[in-house]
Parts: C-alpha cells; sequence; structure tokens
C-alpha cells in the first residue's frame, strides 16, 4: 500500500464567498482528492501523482478568486486586528467582557495560540493593540465628550486611570494633546 502525504492548504477568499461544499465541486471537477475542506482551508490527499501538487490546486483557487495563503498566523492576525476594532466598539456600547474570552470565543482557538500568533506577525502584543485602539477613539471622542463621560464609554474605572493610560500610550497628557490639536 503506497503511503498518502496530506497536505494542507489554507486560502483567503476575495471577491466571491464560496461555500466548502463549491470548494469541494471545483477540487473534484479537476481530480483532486480531498479529506475535507471547510472554511479557510482544505485538507488534500497529494499521492505523489505526477501533475498532482499542491501548485495546481493553489491555481485553481486563484483562478477561483481565492488566495492562496500558505501563512496561516498572518491572516489570523488580521482577524484578530479586526475583532479588537470590533472589542473597542463593545467598550463604547457598555457591553461588559473579557477580552480574551472575546477573541477565543470569535477564532476557536485558545488565547495562547491567538496571543503568539499575533506577536509573531504585528510584533506587539495584543493588549497593547486593544489599548492603543481604546486611545485612538478617546483621542477621537475628546472634542465632543468630558473625560468623564470618555472615562465611562470606553470603561477606564475613573478620569485618573484615563489619563494615566493616555500618557502611558501617547506620552503626553490630554492636556497637552488638546493643546496640540487645537
Amino acid at each position: 500500500m503506497r503511503e498518502k502525504n496530506i497536505h494542507i492548504l489554507y486560502f483567503t477568499e476575495i471577491k466571491h464567498k464560496f461555500s466548502p461544499e463549491q470548494v469541494k465541486l471545483h477540487l473534484k471537477k479537476i481530480g483532486k482528492p480531498f479529506i475535507e475542506v471547510q472554511n479557510g482551508k482544505a485538507f488534500i490527499v497529494n499521492g505523489r501523482v505526477e501533475g498532482d501538487c499542491i501548485e495546481d490546486i493553489n491555481a485553481l483557487l486563484e483562478e477561483l478568486e481565492f488566495v492562496p495563503n500558505s501563512d496561516r498566523e498572518k491572516t489570523l492576525a488580521e482577524k484578530i486586528n479586526d475583532s479588537l476594532n470590533e472589542a473597542v466598539a463593545k467598550t463604547e456600547k457598555l457591553e461588559k467582557f473579557t477580552l480574551s474570552e472575546f477573541l477565543v470565543e470569535r477564532h476557536g482557538f485558545k488565547y495562547n495560540h491567538l496571543a503568539s500568533a499575533f506577536k509573531r506577525e504585528k510584533k506587539t502584543t495584543i493588549l497593547l493593540c486593544f489599548n492603543l485602539l481604546k486611545i485612538q477613539r478617546v483621542k477621537e471622542l475628546l472634542p465632543y465628550k468630558t473625560l468623564g463621560d470618555i472615562a465611562c464609554i470606553m470603561q477606564y474605572s475613573d478620569v485618573a486611570h484615563l489619563s494615566r493610560k493616555f500618557k502611558q500610550h501617547t506620552g503626553t497628557t490630554i492636556s497637552e494633546y488638546r493643546r496640540s490639536v487645537d
């Protein structure tokens, strides 16, 4: 019995939303055996038959307007970044949540895996990125809201906590920042 190699092919959809069933149909159409197709990845059997290679599958997926992606962490890091923006919006809606549980639920991986993938790709931590996004939102709210309102909206414990975080992440006080943008 000849040993078969199983390759996992990761891809990101663009332009069209193809379901896993549609990808299966296209793989069958070109005679590529597969074990399973899920959103974002296909488990492909490569029996080392001439012409049966991952490049052919990549070419097919590109033709279908998928972007083959062997670097899963880059895609994951980008998705985490999008989720961090969603988390800032949840914060503004005064929803109570923990960031780690939110990300685990959203992406289906343990938090340690998410944090490692994000750090390797983005060269920063999830928490630092989240805090910077919150501070960016604080800057946007400053002309329209009081510091007390902003602290409440962005779920800082009080104005002093907001001020400390602002100075920590921007290097300036809120007053200095306001003067510089006026």
